[in-house]
């Protein structure tokens, strides 16, 4: 009876939603490809309105909730392996809807980054490239909207409270939600999704001699839980070191003329493994924007210190600290691009940069005419590549693949347009 209830309670909900979805229906993104998009969030953060408002901007489309998904099984077993085998799976039904051309909405909570990881892997061996959006929410609304929804979706207040603390919140885009109407924070994935189609368009038969840089985010770093570590003590962690080592046969196919790093331990760790017998040369103006005033301290001591809005920064985004004395986020992004423009002078057509998430945003936004404010809108996952592409004097022409772990060839980049030349 209480399976009937919960279907029931899905079906209504699903069709208040349509309705005000159809409003805004005409707003519709139109992409040559589809897209898969995995969105997480804690309880009571509105993925299920927003997933649902989704799926009908994104259609032909399909919402795949994971909570569905395990009723489908009987008996009853919601084991940790049998959720994990229903998310992985979740991940096949996605890639397989893709190939039909049909976009999907996974969503879930999505607690466990190792098990997110498995599903990008599965995606990815279909040809396919994941977009995660996490919906971003301060504790005190969930638990009050928790409190509001009916009895049967309700979680314990005190297990809400305890999967909150220990959220990962930074996995993909983070999509705020508070005070927000459900259409505005499908709107705000919306407009991401509408910058990632800008730049995958098809490209038209290019000249010979351009030039071709790899982009190569480092693998994921060990933190600590409660001190704001150096960036020069981050070393890679377990998975950091596969992700490094599981795209070395994409660096080899590429085979760059030069290799270039940011200075920090996790980009020269992530170089050392996806580089082997390559010679890297380290460029201190690749490195992330840091801000060693605070390293070494507690959140607690921080907010002491600084300010408690600074520590809520430093978890949520970075790109809004000012603190006196450190560069500024325009002269962050100054930095690299001029860092750039010296690596293609440099010799040969391939070159690869090892180094971090910000930086890549940044030369996003400059080569593609955004202000530095829309920097959130181009996720780079770790391990993960984009590639840039630039005519023979360094001029920049397009963005050919982005967060990817698999680039189109080269060799039909480069063919020579038939021309009358000839």
């Amino acid at each position: 009876m209480k399976i009937l209830s919960y279907f029931l309670g899905w079906f209504l909900m699903s069709s208040t939603i349509n309705a005000l979805s159809n409003e805004i229906a005409a707003s519709s993104i139109n992409h040559p490809s589809p897209f898969i998009l995995i969105l997480r969030g804690p309880p009571a953060s509105g993925k299920t309105s927003v997933s649902l408002v989704l799926r009908d901007k994104l259609a032909p489309a399909a919402r795949i909730d994971i909570d569905v998904l395990r009723y489908l099984v009987t008996p009853r077993d919601f084991s940790i392996e049998l959720l994990r085998a229903i998310k992985l799976n979740a991940a096949r039904v996605a890639a397989s809807f893709a190939e039909q051309g049909i976009s999907s909405i996974i969503e879930s909570a999505f607690v466990s980054k190792e098990i997110i990881d498995e599903m990008c892997s599965i995606i990815h061996s279909y040809g396919f490239t994941p977009i995660i959006f996490t919906l971003v929410i301060d504790e005190e609304t969930v638990l009050k909207q928790n409190l509001q929804r009916e009895l049967y979706y309700q979680t314990d207040q005190t297990r809400l409270h305890q999967l909150y603390q220990n959220y990962y919140w930074d996995i993909g885009q983070k999509i705020y939600v508070k005070n927000k109407e459900i259409e505005e924070v499908a709107a705000d994935i919306s407009m991401h999704l509408k910058a990632i189609s800008q730049i995958t368009n098809p490209a038209q038969p290019n000249e010979e001699g351009d030039q071709f840089v790899l982009f190569l985010r480092h693998g994921q770093a060990l933190n600590h839980p409660h001190i704001f570590l150096s960036d020069q003590e981050k070393k890679l962690s377990s998975l950091g070191e596969y992700q490094a080592m599981s795209i070395a046969s994409t660096i080899n196919l590429f085979n760059p003329d030069s290799v270039f790093c940011s200075p920090y331990l996790r980009t020269v760790m992530t170089a050392q493994l996806a580089c082997k017998g390559k010679e890297v040369h380290l460029r201190q103006d690749l490195a992330e924007r840091s801000f060693p005033m605070l390293y070494g301290k507690t959140r607690g001591e921080i907010s002491l210190e600084f300010s408690s809005e600074l520590a809520d920064q430093l978890d949520l985004c970075s790109d809004q600290i000012k603190i006196s004395g450190s560069e500024t986020l325009s002269d962050a992004q100054q930095r690299v691009v001029q860092e750039m423009q010296s690596i293609l002078t440099c010799k040969g057509k391939k070159k690869l940069i090892v180094s971090h998430g910000g930086p890549h945003s940044w030369l996003c936004c400059h080569y593609l005419g955004l202000d530095i404010s829309c920097a959130r809108n181009f996720f780079l996952s770790e391990g993960h590549i984009s590639l840039f592409q630039f005519d023979c004097n360094g001029v920049f022409k397009r963005i050919v693949c982005m967060n990817a772990m698999k680039f189109p060839p080269l060799e039909k980049l480069t063919k020579r347009r038939s021309s009358t030349r000839e």
